[in-house]
């Protein structure tokens, strides 16, 4: 099965504001449009919603579901290196030119 990896963008800025994966794309960009949580994200896309717009998803990678993971991880590197302003940067980080998780204590 395919796997997509994915950036939302931000209408009004047109920059990548958060890097996922999914097989079902319009399915993931409809949970993210209806996401009611507490996250950076789902606020951010509250606010874009709230001025008349949506964020758009903009496929990067097409990969399988097996090479997902790393290819997401390779993708939120670059946004990284870059100064992409993701929000999912929270979560890992780069030590080292390798992708870390806040909870491996490194960042």
């Amino acid at each position: 099965m395919k796997a997509y990896i994915y950036g939302l963008v931000d209408p009004f800025t047109n920059e990548i504001i958060y890097i996922g994966q999914t097989c079902r794309k319009e399915a993931r960009l409809q949970a993210h449009l209806s996401d009611g949580g507490k996250s950076k994200k789902a606020s951010l896309i509250r606010d874009i919603i709230s001025m008349g717009e949506k964020p758009t998803m903009e496929i990067l990678e097409e990969t399988t579901r097996k090479n997902a993971s790393e290819a997401e991880t390779r993708w939120i590197a670059k946004a990284i290196k870059n100064n992409w302003p993701i929000t999912n940067i929270s979560r890992i980080g780069v030590s080292g030119g390798k992708i870390i998780k806040k909870s491996d204590k490194l960042i």
